[in-house]
This record gives C-alpha cells, sequence and structure tokens, in this order.
C-alpha cells in the first residue's frame, strides 16, 4: 500500500482515498482503490498524481487549486469526473480523457490557464459550457472531426486539432 495518501474503506464505495498523509509532492493512487473523494487533494502542493487502473470515481473538487500540478495520469477504468476536479491547477498544461468518460461537469478545469491540450475521446456526449471557464487562449481540444467535443469546441470558439 502506499504511504502518502489516507485510505478509508466503505459498502458503498469500496476503498476511497481522503486525502494526502504527509508532505510527498508526487502522488501514486495504489492499485484496489476505487474512489477518490471530493476534496481529497484540494489547495495541496503536489506535482504529479499517477492514477490506478482500479481507480473509477474522482469526486468533485479532488484536485482543485493544486497551484502545483504539472501532470496527471488519468486510468483507463475511469467512469466518472466530478464538478470542479482540476479547477484552479494553474499550471496543469495537458490532459487526456479515457474512452469510458462520457461527460465533463460544470467547472472540470475552471482557471486552468496553461492547459494546452485537452485529448477527448468520442465517448463525451455533454460537455458543461462552464467546463473550461478562465483557461488560456492557446487551449486546443484535441477529438475526432464531427465529434461531440468538436461541436463543443466550435460553438465555444476553442481550437480543435484532429485526431488520425
Amino acid at each position: 500500500m502506499n504511504d502518502n495518501v489516507k485510505i478509508i474503506e466503505s459498502r458503498k464505495y469500496g476503498k476511497t482515498v481522503v486525502g494526502c498523509i504527509g508532505k510527498d509532492k508526487n502522488i501514486v493512487i495504489p492499485y484496489g482503490v476505487q474512489t477518490i473523494s471530493a476534496h481529497a487533494f484540494a489547495e495541496e502542493c503536489i506535482q504529479t498524481v499517477k492514477i490506478s487502473e482500479t481507480v473509477k470515481i474522482i469526486d468533485a473538487y479532488a484536485f482543485s487549486d493544486c497551484k502545483s500540478l504539472i501532470s496527471v495520469t488519468l486510468p483507463q477504468a475511469l467512469l466518472f469526473l466530478g464538478k470542479g476536479v482540476f479547477s484552479g491547477c494553474t499550471v496543469l498544461s495537458h490532459i487526456e480523457l479515457n474512452e469510458k468518460i462520457t461527460a465533463i461537469p460544470s467547472f472540470a478545469f475552471r482557471d486552468c490557464k496553461n492547459l494546452n491540450t485537452v485529448k477527448i475521446p468520442d465517448s463525451v456526449v455533454k460537455i458543461d459550457r462552464t467546463a473550461f471557464d478562465g483557461c488560456g487562449k492557446e487551449m486546443k481540444i484535441v477529438c475526432n472531426k464531427g465529434s461531440y467535443a468538436d461541436r463543443f469546441a466550435c460553438e465555444n470558439n476553442i481550437t480543435t486539432s484532429f485526431l488520425s
């Protein structure tokens, strides 16, 4: 088990990460964890996060205002992102969502001023209009032409780059 995260277990959500232990800047969410709770790492000085393939839910504001967060590796098993999950992560530059994600919630990447690239799969069929509020003008959505993400980008004057 990883010694830099606090884990609780419940019948409803299984093993859940509820926060940091210590000052480690590089977090690894261990195998077996299914959920990262709301506000679990909010305002922490973490730089990198590697999330195990067993995590299916990242709840609201889990990584909000992590001003030093450079890199996040999301698992392929991830099903749900909560509201404001990465809001205020001002140095985060890229994120790649997997094929099981179907929605990007409100304020998900709000004020991520250095977010340059967001790769969005065809499985995403809902993007809240506030998901990218306050992101820099350099941001582009990487997606398939004609996808929901492509239409969202066009309607919101966000640059797109198409997958080949």
